[in-house]
């Protein structure tokens, strides 16, 4: 199959074409060509005024309840979402029913996905059943095609230990949550605002504190990489800042909900807001921001979940984590953090990928096809977006939506 892509503007710093208007001729899963003018009858031709390409974009933490309930549609539903908000790219967390801890769990994620444009990327259990106890079976699920391990939430630290020490020799890599099993039980909101005018147990800054510098510990012993995801409050951006300086082997990531909304949003009890982490105060927005544009936060993630409305349409105290964001994350993160478009897609097609492992490919002549199409201008009004009950994103009009992804010879376009 040939792909013509034509006068579309390419967006990557990686890229000698990077900022030109060019067509693209895309043969048997390469860029076959890149020219001012190109034609090819026999090719599917794309003619959008304003497109732009950048490498595909990648979110490395999404939680799609496969196996375990098709209530939220599965594994393909969410790589379905995945294809319409412009990712080539999806980490897949393990916190199924059952755990991803076996083999079998990872092969069976690779099995079901083969056929898609997206390419998944399991991420294993670190304990088995994810009960924290005793190590989950990380060798055979690295040979079944894992290379990222995490349990979603704390564990103590002598498993932690363990698995670190396990995972040099396995050449992957560990992922910790920045909030503690003790908080993570009981706590509903930000201690703050949030708690104080909603009466809801709130969760404060210092439990985060305390697991960023634990992680910051671990890596110092054992001189093994950790990933800390879910940075959320300014108090953990110094500790950061100052190990990764004295060379502490440490890369972290922050949720796109706690760069576009804070504790505000949950004073009226807005289920679409309750998240892991909790949203905080604007300050802490501000100081994620900051820390995410210089470099000491590496990456962004979604944390995606298939949540359904049965779990969102109750009491607030009842309502489950998360929340479908996949869909509309490229327009969300541009409206409301207010990063910019630019910044949005180099953090989705380039950090991300360097921090999760991914291989580059860019956009040049002979290069692997891996590639986002997106208009920047256009309304999402009129885009399969998620449930308005469920996505955070459908408060106020947005901007900027993705028409399609390219992947080897996969190719989808949407609507």
């Amino acid at each position: 199959m040939k792909i013509l892509l034509k006068a579309v503007r390419i967006t990557d710093t990686q890229s000698p074409h990077h900022n030109t208007s060019k067509d693209l001729l895309i043969e048997e899963g390469h860029i076959k060509g890149i020219a001012t003018s190109i034609d090819d009858p026999e090719a599917t031709l794309i003619s959008v005024p304003q497109l732009h390409v950048s490498q595909g974009w990648v979110d490395f933490k999404c939680g799609f309840n496969d196996p375990g309930s098709d209530e939220g549609g599965g594994l393909l539903k969410g790589l379905d979402d995945a294809a319409v908000g412009g990712f080539t790219h999806v980490g897949v967390l393990p916190d199924d029913q059952p755990a991803t801890d076996s083999r079998s769990a990872v092969e069976y994620k690779f099995r079901t996905s083969s056929t898609h444009a997206v390419q998944i990327h399991p991420i294993g259990a670190i304990s088995k059943g994810l009960h924290g106890k005793h190590l989950a079976e990380m060798a055979d699920m690295k040979e079944a095609g894992t290379r990222w391990f995490s349990d979603n939430q704390a564990l103590n630290a002598r498993l932690y230990l363990q698995a670190l020490q396990y995972s040099n020799d396995l050449n992957a890599s560990i992922m910790i949550p920045a909030y503690s099993t003790d908080y993570q039980a009981v706590f509903q909101v930000n201690e703050g605002l949030a708690s104080t005018r909603t009466g809801l147990p709130g969760h404060p800054s210092f439990d985060e504190t305390l697991q960023v510098l634990q992680a910051i510990e671990l890596a110092k012993y054992t001189g093994n990489p950790i990933h800390i995801t879910g940075i959320s409050c300014k108090e953990s951006i110094p500790l950061i800042e100052q190990a990764k300086n004295a060379g502490v082997p440490l890369t972290c990531d922050v949720h796109a909900m706690n760069l576009c909304f804070t504790e505000e949003r949950v004073l009226s009890f807005d289920t679409r807001f309750k998240v892991r982490p909790v949203l905080r105060s604007e300050e802490d927005r501000k100081n994620l921001i900051l820390a995410l544009k210089s470099g000491i936060i590496d990456a962004v993630v979604s944390d995606h979940h298939s949540v359904i409305s049965d779990n969102k349409r109750v009491p607030f105290i009842e309502a489950c984590f998360g929340a479908l964001q996949l869909p509309s994350l490229y327009a969300g993160l541009t409206h409301f953090s207010g990063l910019g478009s630019d910044l949005v897609v180099e953090l989705l097609s380039l950090r991300n990928r360097q921090t999760f492992g991914i291989p580059t490919h860019p956009i040049d002549a002979r290069s692997f096809a891996d590639l986002t199409l997106y208009l920047p201008n256009a309304s999402v009004n009129d885009s399969p977006l998620a449930d308005n009950a469920l996505n955070p994103f459908a408060t106020e009009p947005l901007i900027g939506k993705a028409l399609g992804i390219i992947r080897g010879s996969n190719f989808i376009l949407n609507q």
